[in-house]
């Protein structure tokens, strides 16, 4: 980690260059302290800082490197990712925002009202859901400081956040809100039926696995039999999730699924 002044990061990236771009703020702060009677007073005016890494910070990871063959292979690495990331993001800028289409717009009236309907159920819990995450991230904290040793058990640890999580999603009445997107409703978004306004509001708060599904087609292809069998493996426990076991095997959350329910 590298502490930073704090900075305000711009949206859109150097169009030259196509690197993340920011400003530092200049923020600074009274910290104030207990006197020897309890009491608080005022201390120092400091700068505020934020945390960064210093791989992030850097342009050229070989100033990071002690210079062994082995540091250098993974700066050489590091520079081409740092490279990719930026010809991403300045390609990303090429891009032009589909404008809404007013024929498609009355073609597809009942699923744009669908798709508004979903929309508005959703955004109407997230403010639940992020109650409920900030309560569990309080609970998780107080149940580490009694047992100390849950930080070191990874599995247990990610029991207690499920649990936790959970728990809290109860006693906020947050649910699962989530856009789920029709077959038809897709063919609106495809064929630019709804602003770029609302398309950004729907992919904040829709499942991205089945959405990459729909955008990104593929053959019909089987899993291999050891890939079913890991699954089948790891769905035995009981322990795994769905989304857990979607990165092991390197698919969809939606293909794993899929087989769990017997449609291959």
């Amino acid at each position: 980690e590298k502490d930073v002044p704090e900075r305000k990061y711009n949206w859109r990236p150097d169009p030259e260059t196509g690197k993340i771009t920011y400003e530092e703020t200049g923020r600074t702060y009274t910290e104030w302290k207990k006197d020897k009677d309890g009491n608080y007073v005022k201390g120092k005016e400091k700068q505020a800082m934020e945390k960064t890494t210093w791989m992030a910070d850097t342009d050229d990871a070989h100033t990071l490197s002690s210079g062994t063959p082995q540091e250098e292979l993974y700066a050489n690495y590091a520079n081409k990712m740092k490279d990719l990331a930026n010809k991403a993001r300045k390609a990303s800028m090429e891009i032009e925002t589909p404008k809404r289409s007013d024929s498609a717009k009355k073609v597809y009236e009942s699923e744009i009202r669908s798709l508004e309907d979903k929309l508005r159920v959703a955004e109407l819990n997230a403010p639940r859901e992020r109650t409920a995450q900030r309560l569990a991230a309080v609970n998780l904290k107080k149940k580490i400081t009694e047992t100390p040793t849950l930080k070191d058990d990874k599995d247990k640890l990610k029991k207690v956040k499920q649990k936790v999580l959970a728990d809290a999603r109860a006693k906020t009445n947050a649910k699962k809100a989530l856009v789920e997107i029709t077959d038809k409703e897709w063919e609106a978004i495809q064929n630019n039926a709804i602003s770029s306004t609302m398309l950004r509001r729907i992919l904040n708060n829709t499942d991205m696995d089945k959405l990459k599904d729909r955008a990104t087609p593929r053959n019909s292809i089987g899993l291999s039999s050891a890939k079913e069998a890991k699954i089948k493996a790891m769905s035995s426990t009981g322990y795994y999730t769905i989304k857990e076991m979607a990165d092991a095997i390197g698919v969809s959350t939606s293909t794993i699924s899929k087989y769990l329910s017997g449609n291959k």
